[in-house]
């Protein structure tokens, strides 16, 4: 503060723009920081903006801040199954698979994934490789695992006007790894809880992309 005859008032500088005045003097940047945050450049008018692919990305692949590059969703790995934990108790599928003699093993898959659900049942785990799978997909056991190879290179693709693509409707279920779309409902998880989804694209549903109902969590 200053004086000035019988009374005090502030002292303020002069300040440029995106700039206030402080108290006492000096001068503080307001809005975002000078440098931006990484991933992110400073603008002509004093923004920032994020580094990002310059042409939109392709099916299975995101923009990510601060890359130029589309970024797979999920690790689509090498070979047939990819990054995917496979075992002995592991349940195959694979669309391409032609011979006719499906028993699910890593040597003859199934061809649908709707087979090698109903062959698991309760605790199954089920790998797909790369492929369009076209089916309406309903869980109904606990804790099964269903694994597409990655989101770029497995689609499963609903048929039904009134169903989801994937349905949900048991606990512990999880899923990941797929495109999923559809003419209704991509996902539904229905009366289930402790579901997990992870690495999927859901997309052009003709409804909804991804609804819970009935309590789920």
């Amino acid at each position: 503060l200053a004086r000035m005859g019988p009374a005090c008032v502030p002292i303020f500088d002069d300040c440029g723009d995106s700039e206030i005045s402080l108290l006492g003097g000096g001068c503080q940047r307001v809005g975002l920081p000078a440098d931006c945050w990484d991933g992110w450049l400073p603008t002509d008018d004093g923004g920032c903006e994020p580094i990002l692919p310059a042409e939109p990305c392709a099916d299975g692949t995101m923009e990510v801040i601060g890359e130029t590059e589309c970024q797979p969703i999920g690790d689509c790995g090498e070979g047939k199954w990819g990054m995917l934990d496979v075992g002995p108790d592991t349940i195959f599928v694979d669309a391409s698979y032609d011979d006719g003699d499906s028993n699910g093993n890593e040597a003859r898959p199934f061809t649908t994934i709707g087979e090698a659900l109903a062959e698991g049942g309760t605790g199954a785990h089920v790998v797909v490789a790369a492929g369009e799978y076209v089916e309406d997909v309903t869980i109904d056991h606990r804790d099964v695992r269903l694994e597409g190879r990655c989101a770029q290179e497995a689609t499963l693709r609903g048929v039904s006007n009134d169903w989801p693509a994937l349905a949900i409707r048991s606990d512990g279920v999880e899923a990941r790894g797929f495109t999923v779309t559809g003419p209704s409902w991509g996902v539904g998880i229905i009366f289930a809880d402790g579901v997990v989804l992870e690495g999927l694209v859901v997309e052009g549903s003709g409804y909804v992309g991804v609804i819970a109902q009935d309590g789920a969590d």
